[in-house]
C-alpha cells in the first residue's frame, strides 16, 4: 500500500524519527539517518522517470578542501541536490540571510548557516565539475518533522524548501512542472558513473573533510 506515493510500513515508521530507531537500523547520527530517509524516499520506485540516486559526496572546492552534499538525484529532467537539516524548534530564515535561527522551547535561540547558500556552494561545485550550467539543478532544502518552518522563502523556480514527509510529493510534482528531458538515460548514467567516485571515499578524507570545516 501507498500514502501519498510513499511506501507505507517501514518509511512512515521512520518518519516519526524516534531515537530509538536510530541504533536498530545503523544510523544513530541524526544526520545520516536524515540522509538515509530522503535516499529511502526517492528509490523503491516513488519518483516517476529514469534517476540515479548517490548520497554522501565529497566534492572538491579547491585550495585541498571538500563540500560535503547529503543527496543527489540525477534526472533526465535534472540534477537535484538535497540539503538535509535536522532541527526541531520553530525555523526562521529569509533568502539572503547569511543565518538562519531555532528558536527553541524556554526562550533558547541558535544561529546556523543558510542552507540555500549551503546548497549554491554544492551545486557551484557540481556545475564546475560536471561542465553543467547550474540552471539544470535544482536545490532541495530538507527539514525533518521535529521543526516547525514558521517564516521561510517561498519554492521558486529551482529551489524548494519542504519538511521530510513532502520529499516525494514535491519532487514528483516539480518533474511533472519541468517540461524537457535535457539528459538521455545514457547521460544520466555516465553522470552517476563520473559522481560515484566522490561518493566512494576513504575515512582519511572524511575526516580532513571534518577538520577543515571545524577551522
Amino acid at each position: 500500500k501507498k500514502r501519498n506515493g510513499i511506501k507505507m510500513g517501514l518509511f512512515e515508521r521512520l518518519l516519526g524519527e524516534e531515537p530509538s530507531l536510530f541504533d536498530q537500523w545503523g544510523h544513530d547520527d541524526p544526520g545520516e539517518f536524515g540522509e538515509y530517509l530522503i535516499t529511502y524516499a526517492l528509490e523503491n520506485n516513488n519518483i516517476g522517470g529514469y534517476l540515479k540516486v548517490l548520497k554522501n559526496l565529497y566534492i572538491p572546492i579547491g585550495y585541498g578542501k571538500t563540500t560535503e552534499i547529503d543527496v543527489i538525484m540525477i534526472h533526465r529532467k535534472g540534477i537535484f541536490v538535497f540539503e538535509s537539516k535536522n532541527y526541531s524548534g520553530w525555523i526562521f530564515g529569509s533568502r539572503n540571510d547569511r543565518y538562519w535561527t531555532q528558536s527553541l522551547k524556554g526562550g533558547q535561540k541558535n544561529r546556523f548557516y543558510n542552507p540555500i547558500l549551503q546548497n549554491q556552494t554544492h551545486i557551484n561545485a557540481l556545475s564546475r565539475i560536471l561542465k553543467i550550467d547550474s540552471d539544470k539543478f535544482i536545490s532541495m532544502i530538507i527539514f525533518s518533522e521535529r521543526c516547525t518552518l514558521k517564516k521561510v522563502p517561498e519554492d521558486e523556480q529551482n529551489l524548494m524548501i519542504m519538511k521530510r514527509k513532502d520529499v516525494v510529493d514535491n519532487t514528483n510534482a516539480k518533474l511533472f512542472s519541468l517540461d524537457d528531458r535535457i539528459f538521455t538515460e545514457k547521460e544520466v548514467d555516465e553522470l552517476y558513473e563520473k559522481l560515484k567516485m566522490y561518493s566512494d571515499v576513504n575515512e582519511e578524507i572524511k575526516q580532513k573533510h571534518i577538520n577543515d570545516f571545524k577551522k
